[in-house]
């Protein structure tokens, strides 16, 4: 078949421009692949641009909260401080007069909280702090009862049973006592005068023992004992006694401590530290 030079270049244009808008459309498909992923990359960079925006609201918001948090915890730990201070202040009366009262205590944590006594010891009056473990069938020792500290053990259920004693200074102290119970259970009892650990006593492992109160002198307000007055019991704290989980013999035992004018010739409280 014979074409015309006419019918040849028509066909030659007819296939260059062909050519050129298929090239045309693959570009403009290529284009707009691109044009897609651009887009999706500016929707990811805005998404995350959002979260990040949040996260810094959030966390100013969050550091704003914890921020009042703690100026009103600070404010509140200032106020028990100054009620403690003004609730637990004691004053000398004479250089004849021991002085207790009993001062609240602040828990800052989990543990137990402790009984606390503070006590102003007089320079002209001898007197000696004391702790020891006795039978709750017995009275607790005083120098009110002649021969009440006869019936003392000096083998219980804590590792150290005592009787203990110490003199005390003249001046301010403060004597803390807590009993810590673990799972129901008496776990150790520690006795601690101003920042020293007297005694830290832990029950025999063998033993079940279980809490079973105790009791204090009132001394809410200041209480002055002259030279005329015995020194008081501060606590007694009664425990029940169980050999084995499966026994059913129990015993009960109470662990004291009080104030005395005289010495007992007990062992010191450091003798076993």
């Amino acid at each position: 078949m014979k074409f015309s030079i006419r019918t040849l270049l028509v066909l030659v244009t007819v296939s260059a421009l062909a050519m050129v808008a298929y090239q045309s459309h693959q570009r403009a498909v290529i284009e707009q692949k691109r044009c897609l992923e651009i887009a999706m990359r500016i929707d990811t960079l805005e998404q995350n641009q959002a979260v990040r925006a949040n996260y810094r609201t959030t966390k100013l918001a969050r550091d704003d909260l914890n921020a009042s948090l703690q100026a009103n915890r600070d404010r509140c730990e200032q106020a028990i401080q100054a009620l403690v201070q003004r609730y637990s202040s004691i004053e000398p009366v004479d250089a004849e007069t021991l002085s207790i009262r009993r001062s609240p205590a602040i828990r800052t944590d989990a543990s137990q909280a402790s009984l606390l006594f503070r006590l102003f010891v007089p320079a002209n009056r001898p007197t000696w702090l004391k702790l020891g473990i006795h039978p709750q069938s017995t009275n607790a020792p005083s120098d009110r009862t002649e021969g009440s500290e006869d019936v003392l053990l000096v083998e219980s259920v804590f590792n150290h049973s005592g009787p203990f004693e110490l003199r005390l200074p003249p001046g301010k102290h403060v004597v803390a006592l807590v009993v810590e119970d673990q799972d129901d259970s008496v776990g150790r009892f520690r006795l601690r005068l101003n920042e020293e650990m007297l005694t830290e006593s832990v029950v025999i492992k063998s033993e079940d023992v279980r809490p079973n109160g105790y009791m204090s002198i009132s001394a809410e307000q200041q209480i002055d004992f002259a030279p005329s007055r015995m020194l008081p019991r501060l606590v007694t704290f009664r425990f029940q006694q169980q050999s084995s989980k499966d026994s059913k013999s129990k015993s009960e035992v109470n662990l004291s401590v009080w104030l005395s004018d005289r010495s007992s010739s007990f062992s010191p409280f450091s003798a076993h530290h």
